[in-house]
């Protein structure tokens, strides 16, 4: 069974301004979701910041790596007998329930840093310490950014489900086939989750509308079709990216989101790696899940989510594109 949700955002306040913005060459300014993000909560002029993801794109970690080289705070004095920090810092500092001045600072001048924060932050639950009745398990960390993610989706987008039964008898037999062929050659055999990113890359050249952003001035169709996948990591859910999906060939996109989810398991994704999604693919298929809802994730206007186990039918949850998502 999948699952397609498309909706339409909110307004993505300062978004559009940043997007549109010009650089000191006059060239369009690129920047992630979340370096916006970022930027807004720190009052950053992205323009004054060094992008190092593709094509010079601006992603949160530069943001970052500009407020830490700040001499001083400008916007936000540090408070009398405080610890010299960004206003950034400060905010995460507040969410996560952590004393600033317990915490050791690695930056210039003792200014703590992000990452500073993540060390100081209580470690993860572990698996032989399971949850019991009476515990509270604090929205920190990953588990608190995927709380907040997914209720603002919820609260800011009118997201409209749709739900279609396809076959999948012939990508079945199409996997088997390429099994016994590419047995003895290096080309990796595509998953049944990269016959759907490739058939969603397709399906968003022909439907752009599902390609695209709504903000303050209008509903702004990418450029670019840039797949998110979902991949479940210890203690939350991580979406790497694989950019430019429609322009590559089936045996491309099984290599790169292999390299992608087994990093992301690992531990080792970069941040750049995890920004820029124009549109999303999940699945629930191998916990035994017939159906399912799939959340838009902030920034697109659609996902797509499928479940089953592929011998049969699987489920589409699908939004307006409905049958041409499918393969």
């Amino acid at each position: 069974m999948a699952s397609f949700n498309g909706g339409g955002a909110a307004a993505d306040t300062g978004g559009a301004a940043v997007t549109t913005a010009l650089n000191g060459t006059g060239d369009r300014l690129l920047s992630s979701p979340n370096a916006r993000r970022v930027a807004a909560a720190a009052d950053v002029d992205l323009t004054a910041v060094r992008g190092t993801g593709p094509t010079g794109r601006i992603v949160s970690e530069d943001v970052e790596e500009f407020l830490a080289a700040l001499p001083e705070d400008p916007v936000s004095p540090v408070p009398a007998g405080g610890t010299p920090s960004s206003p950034l810092v400060r905010k995460l500092a507040k969410e996560r329930g952590i004393d600033l001045s317990d915490v050791n600072g690695t930056g210039p001048g003792g200014r703590i840093r992000r990452s500073d924060l993540d060390a100081a932050a209580p470690p993860p639950l572990r698996r032989n310490g399971a949850p019991r009745p009476g515990d509270v398990l604090p929205l920190t960390g990953m588990r608190g950014t995927i709380a907040r993610r997914m209720h603002a989706s919820l609260q800011e987008m009118a997201q409209l489900t749709h739900g279609y039964e396809v076959r999948m008898d012939a990508v079945v037999s199409l996997r088997d086939r390429l099994k016994e062929e590419w047995a003895d050659s290096e080309l990796p055999v595509p998953s049944l989750n990269d016959f759907l990113l490739k058939a969603a890359a397709l399906a968003l050249r022909e439907h752009p509308l599902l390609n695209a952003a709504v903000r303050a001035d209008g509903i702004h169709l990418l450029d670019g079709i840039h797949l998110g996948f979902a991949v479940a990591v210890p203690g939350g859910l991580m979406v790497p990216v694989i950019e430019d999906a429609v322009a590559l060939p089936l045996p491309e996109i099984a290599r790169r989101s292999r390299s992608l989810a087994q990093a992301a398991r690992e531990g080792r994704i970069s941040p750049a790696q995890l920004e820029g999604a124009t549109f999303t693919v999940t699945s629930l298929g191998g916990y035994g899940v017939d159906f399912f809802t799939p959340v838009i994730n902030p920034g697109n206007v659609a996902i797509l989510g499928w479940a089953g186990s592929g011998t049969e039918s699987s489920g589409w949850t699908t939004g307006p594109c409905g049958r041409a998502c499918s393969p």
